[in-house]
């Protein structure tokens, strides 16, 4: 009976999660219809269930109550599109790899936790300090987008926010926008990115994704 509801459980989770091609997952189930390492094999599958939904790209709209605060840098990720592009690209496996790549390109920069502070005020002001030099930037919100002024150059920026994190998500051509205006001082920006342009050219509906998480 409880291998016959194990089987039971496996069916359901193949069924809820999008079909990715993903040995990872595939492993944990195996080991839930067979029993195995129960308590373990329950945690991989929820881990890798989270990882699965999460990194969307915003659709609700933005309210500038929700966004203003101060915000610090923790990590980078890969956005997608909607939870179809995982089947384009092997799922949380290949999109693991290019996060590293972003934070290794990032890292270069000098865009790194901890030395990274995003700061939105009420009247639509705001700061951005990178190593503990201020950038300043007027902000606003546009449907689920926010519309940052930096250097007098307008980037609209996709948002999400969730349980305190807030995720910022757009092309490789506005990263690298955002990047010049606010890492002055650095060379060849652009150059640094190109094995990172080269892996998100071969996969439709990705974007690079910066995380910040609420003071």
């Amino acid at each position: 009976m409880k291998k016959t509801i194990r089987f039971a459980l496996a069916a359901m989770f193949m069924l809820a999660v999008p079909m990715a091609a993903n040995a990872q997952l595939s492993d944990v189930l195996k080991k839930i219809s067979s029993g195995s390492s129960s308590s373990s094999s329950s945690s991989g599958l929820s881990n890798l269930v989270t990882g699965i939904v999460s990194n969307l790209l915003g659709a609700n709209k933005l309210t500038v109550d929700n966004l203003v605060g101060t915000w610090d840098y923790t990590e980078p990720c890969i956005v997608m599109e909607s939870d179809n592009v995982l089947s384009k690209i092997g799922g949380d496996v290949a999109s693991s790899k290019m996060e590293d790549k972003l934070d290794e390109f990032l890292q270069k920069v000098g865009f790194k936790a901890g030395d990274v502070v995003l700061q939105l005020d009420e009247d639509k002001t705001g700061s951005i300090t990178i190593g503990g030099k201020k950038i300043n930037v007027s902000w606003d919100v546009d449907d689920s987008d926010v519309i940052f002024t930096i250097l007098k150059k307008d980037l609209s920026i996709n948002a999400d926010i969730s349980n305190g994190s807030l995720q910022l998500a757009m092309s490789m051509d506005k990263m690298l926008d955002l990047l010049e205006a606010v890492c002055s001082g650095v060379s060849n920006i652009a150059s640094s990115a190109s094995i990172l342009t080269n892996l998100l050219s071969k996969y439709d509906g990705l974007y690079l994704g910066l995380k910040f998480s609420k003071e």
